[in-house]
């Protein structure tokens, strides 16, 4: 029982996939696979006829390119070296709608989510990790966890005797470019010490050229703000020349990688995995698409072992233990269809052993 103590402050580290939003949402926010049906329409207007991606695997049409939009993504992100250049370009363009069309879907998504009511459960989760000063890594590209986290009252680091709302600079590790920046001078605001939030992936509100090479580019965001977003018209004003910068699950983030805030993000996640006692895995696992992140867990993993806990809908398939070096225990204690919402409960009580 940790009632009282604080001695995993600073050293609980989250990893959430879209099990977690999808619990958080209930079940509005899916996986990218899921959401290729819905898409497909959509998908099928990205291309001419004779340029659509192959199709014809028989008896998996779930794992066709056209009908699997992680599929589609890492073809299309990758210039393909028998393809005309013409044609390779025309990819490249169909990974940028394609990548607007994610998110607009997965924030109409979100939209939906809110208006019809988070549960309470991950309030007091979010406010915990904010007690805990909490590493969370996610996978995720919706605002979910920014918009709980940026309602929350908390002292001013500068300020001791006052409190504000936490602000979205707070939880990054890296500051990122207020998108008002390009049309207006801004005023900046109460820091304070919270969780601190690693979006390996992207997220719906950060904004790129969409070049295929983008080293040393500004990344813009539209911040959220005290448990708000929303694309405002100076907002459209200032990014109707960027594109959504979201990260696919794919073999290859190359181009991605070259980008020296990325790299920054990944980084000192990877600093905050080596130092965490306590690993939590919620509703994230592990997909052969995405080698990077497996590679991610095998190399910054704590060299003194902690706790992993696997937050899911079932037991994994074994290759778990093929990720994580000696001195990792698992704990599988929290499974099944209300295992994130159970165990949220639990943490926040300060009763995970």
């Amino acid at each position: 029982n940790l009632r009282g103590s604080n001695q995993y402050k600073g050293h609980d580290l989250f990893i959430l996939g879209t099990g977690f939003s999808s619990a958080v949402s209930g079940g509005k926010l899916q996986t990218l696979a899921q959401l290729s049906k819905e898409l497909s329409p959509e998908i099928n207007e990205l291309f001419l006829a004779n340029e659509i991606p192959p199709d014809k695997l028989k008896g998996n049409k779930d794992k066709d390119i056209p009908g699997n939009i992680e599929h589609l993504l890492s073809y299309l992100a990758v210039e393909q070296p028998w393809l005309r250049k013409a044609h390779a370009l025309r990819n490249k363009a169909a990974f940028l709608d394609l990548s607007r069309l994610i998110a607009e879907k997965i924030g109409a998504k979100q939209d939906e989510a809110i208006k019809a009511g988070l549960p309470d459960w991950f309030s007091s989760l979010v406010n915990k990790w904010h007690e805990y000063k909490a590493n969370v890594i996610t996978l995720n590209y919706d605002l979910l966890v920014e918009m709980a986290a940026t309602n929350i009252d908390a002292s001013a680091v500068n300020h001791s005797d006052r409190t504000s709302k936490v602000n979205q600079d707070d939880l990054l590790p890296v500051t990122l470019t207020n998108i008002l920046s390009r049309i207006a001078g801004l005023l900046g605001g109460d820091d304070h010490q919270t969780l601190t939030l690693y979006k390996l992936h992207g997220s719906l509100n950060w904004y790129y050229s969409g070049k295929s090479e983008f080293h040393g580019e500004t990344i813009y965001t539209v911040p959220v703000h005290e448990g708000k977003f929303e694309i405002r018209n100076d907002h459209e004003i200032a990014v109707k020349d960027k594109v959504p910068l979201v990260i696919p699950p794919t073999l290859d983030k190359t181009s991605f990688f070259n980008n020296e805030t990325i790299r920054n993000i990944w980084t000192t996640a990877g600093n905050a995995f080596k130092e965490a006692k306590r690993v939590f895995c919620l509703g994230y696992s592990f997909p052969e698409t995405d080698m990077m992140v497996r590679h991610f867990i095998l190399t910054n993993a704590n060299s003194d072992g902690a706790k992993f806990y696997w937050v899911n809908l079932k037991k994994h398939d074994g290759n778990l233990e093929k990720l994580l070096p000696e001195g990792y225990s698992i704990d599988h204690t929290y499974l099944g269809d209300d295992s994130i919402k159970n165990f949220s409960e639990v943490y926040t009580q300060g009763n995970i052993a």
